[in-house]
């Protein structure tokens, strides 16, 4: 694991192991099939930390979410 990535999942906000290790797994599928600085859709994005760890990642990220309190959490 890069020292970026380290960052990036110390920084994310998760403290369950399972969401770490989903969250390395998005960023390395990511890294390994799109590379950096491409553009995202994170469908279901929630409050966003998931996007907010993808652009860290150096990702442009677009997140979508059904509810309308989940996307102005994201947005904070």
């Amino acid at each position: 694991m890069s020292m970026r990535q380290k960052e990036i999942l110390n920084t994310s906000g998760y403290q369950n192991y399972s969401d770490i290790k989903r969250l390395k797994f998005i960023i390395d599928a990511l890294d390994e099939n799109i590379g950096p600085n491409s553009n995202v859709l994170d469908v279901g994005c929630g409050n966003g930390l998931i996007s907010r760890s993808l652009g860290k990642a150096g990702h442009n990220v677009f997140g979508i979410d059904i509810s309308e309190k989940a996307i102005e959490k994201a947005k904070e």
